[in-house]
């Protein structure tokens, strides 16, 4: 009906592999390192969507109100300062694909792409350890 597929467009994050592991301990650190309460896996799978700034805004609940970011002095463009620095550094520590992506990838003879909002330096990273490059 539709005939050979000649092209598949992937989002990275939960489609092509699962980055929880690693998302969830950057938004811990930065939040940690500001004194701010930190939260389980789970919760911060559920702030998930929209981007980083987003997933940091969330994760900072009533901190990252104006009201509350004036008075503390804690700004969600500096939390996620620190959350990008060490999400890049350990981007590739507990991510993992996503069951029988890597051999779809590897034998399909369609063209692949992936569209994502991660920046391309932590995405490259994660193609480079999984050989997806």
């Amino acid at each position: 009906m539709f005939g050979k597929k000649q092209l598949f467009v992937f989002d990275l994050d939960g489609t092509l592999f699962n980055t929880l592991g690693d998302l969830a301990p950057a938004v811990n650190y930065a939040l940690r390192h500001f004194g701010l309460p930190e939260h389980d896996t789970e919760k911060i799978r559920s702030f998930i969507g929209n981007g980083s700034m987003k997933l940091v805004e969330r994760s900072m609940g009533d901190a990252a109100l104006p009201q509350n970011m004036a008075q503390s002095g804690i700004h969600i463009a500096d939390v996620h300062r620190v959350y990008t620095d060490f999400y890049w550094e350990h981007c590739t520590e507990n991510t993992t694909p996503n069951p029988h992506i890597l051999e779809f990838l590897k034998g399909t003879d369609a063209r692949c792409a992936v569209l994502t909002n991660k920046p391309l330096a932590p995405t490259l990273k994660i193609f480079k350890k999984f050989g997806i490059e």
